[in-house]
């Protein structure tokens, strides 16, 4: 409640009478001049503003009765108007979603969001793959920012995690909404699988060497030495016969 400012009040009455009234919180205002048995019916027309968007008025309550009947035993009719004031809260939710090579992820490991607002609050969060969760009773109207301050170890040396993603942003304003006042927030981390190079050893063998001519004149040798021999024999064996 704003000090010292102004509610609205009007009034009907059965002689006719018609008018407004304005009040302030713990004042008194009043009509008079009425003839006895007058009956009036009073309604509140307008209410001040409250200090900021985070305070909401509820529903008025008259006591006894917002209707009044002058009567000659009390001409003076009392009415309390009376005006509750709620804070008005809400909160964010951040709900973790793990991308790309997804077998790099350790099943159930956390992640860690921290926030800090506005209003001073602050604190962390943690997340495994596909999770909700995030902060309450904050005021409408305020701020908070969000990082992610620690990502769990990946499923092996070949993955790595990249840079994460919130949508719509990291940086969120509590809005008076249909969802409890709730903002969602998604963040978004994709993992990539980069395998290890495998370098293939290669093993040089020597070429065939090639055929040269020495081997071709030891064959002819050979050949030219059992001539000689069988010639040898041929000329004993004519000796013989002579």
């Amino acid at each position: 409640y704003v000090a010292d400012s102004l509610f609205t009040v009007g009034y009907t009455c059965s002689d006719g009478t018609t008018g407004t009234l304005t009040v302030k919180d713990g004042g008194t205002a009043s009509v008079g001049n009425l003839p006895l048995l007058t009956t009036c019916t009073l309604s509140e027309t307008a209410k001040p503003a409250t200090t900021d968007g985070s305070y909401a008025y509820g529903t008025e309550t008259w006591t006894p009765s917002n209707t009044v009947t002058i009567a000659s035993s009390d001409p003076v009719a009392a009415v309390t108007l009376t005006n509750p004031i709620t804070r008005v809260l809400g909160g964010f939710q951040v709900t973790k979603q793990v991308t790309g090579a997804v077998a790099g992820y350790v099943t159930g490991s956390l992640f860690t969001v921290s926030y800090t607002c506005s209003n001073g609050t602050t604190g962390t969060l943690t997340l495994s793959n596909g999770s909700t969760t995030g902060a309450a009773g904050l005021p409408v109207g305020t701020t908070c920012t969000l990082t992610e301050s620690a990502k769990p170890a990946t499923n092996g040396s070949t993955y790595a995690y990249q840079a994460e993603s919130w949508s719509p942003s990291n940086v969120v304003t509590i809005t008076a909404n249909g969802t409890a006042n709730t903002v969602a927030l998604t963040l978004t981390n994709p993992i990539n699988n980069t395998p290890a190079r495998v370098l293939a050893a290669v093993v040089a063998r020597p070429a065939s060497l090639p055929v040269t001519g020495a081997s071709n004149t030891f064959l002819l040798m050979v050949i030219a030495g059992l001539l000689i021999i069988a010639g040898g024999c041929f000329v004993t064996a004519a000796k013989l016969e002579d």
